[in-house]
């Protein structure tokens, strides 16, 4: 699970960084590990690691233990767990990739307005459009992360009546602040007002579940 090491590490440096122990935020880091995966660590337990590498560490550790509990109880175990993360990462494939090519004919519609503010339009959709991929490759982890360690085992029989789904709870409920799991419909295309009443402190407008100003807010 090189994702879930990677994103969560990623989560960790994102709250403590190279900030004093006394300067961590470390509620903010417990809510937001909450939304990934059912944390037992608490506050003290975190500061008295005294160092942000150990509480990656730490948190990395707990987060494959936990899933890999989970794996255990699966219906056929392991291999059950590979036929649920390479269902579960398609669908939010599916998702994304539809949302990302909303994002872009947004883009495409609006980019030759940046030669009023003497801009090369094409450098401008280069750039930009890079950029709005990183995000989609980054999205794409972090919504795998957050699914995958909510997934429910079921009753085998179940499982024999609906197929390898059904070891899949709903994932939309257990799991909150993601891309809803599956989606048929084509996602709205975001309006410029819509995005500019955000907050620098309020969700961010793509879902990716971090805050507007560490995400499509950052200048």
């Amino acid at each position: 699970m090189a994702i879930l090491e990677e994103k969560l590490d990623e989560i960790v440096l994102e709250h403590l960084g190279d900030q004093f122990v006394e300067e961590w935020d470390v509620n903010a880091l417990l809510v937001d590990l909450q939304t990934y995966y059912p944390t037992r660590l608490d506050a003290e337990t975190i500061v008295a690691l005294d160092v942000a590498d150990e509480v990656s560490a730490a948190v990395v550790e707990e987060a494959l233990t936990l899933y890999g509990e989970k794996c255990e109880n699966f219906p056929g175990g392991l291999d059950t767990a590979k036929e649920i993360e390479r269902d579960v990462m398609l669908q939010i494939l599916d998702q994304r990739w539809r949302e990302h090519l909303s994002d872009m004919d947004y883009l495409r519609d609006g980019i030759h307005l940046r030669q009023v503010a003497q801009q090369d339009p094409l450098t401008a959709w280069q750039k930009e459009g890079y950029l709005m991929f990183e995000h989609l490759l980054n999205a794409v982890d972090l919504d795998y992360v957050r699914y995958i360690t909510h997934v429910e085992a079921v009753d085998p029989d179940a499982l024999s009546d609906e197929g390898l789904d059904g070891a899949v709870t709903n994932v939309n409920e257990v799991a909150p602040g993601g891309t809803e799991l599956p989606s048929h419909e084509a996602p709205k295309k975001s309006g410029a007002t819509e995005r500019e009443k955000l907050g620098r402190n309020d969700p961010c407008w793509c879902g990716s579940g971090r805050k507007f100003k560490q995400c499509h807010g950052r200048s």
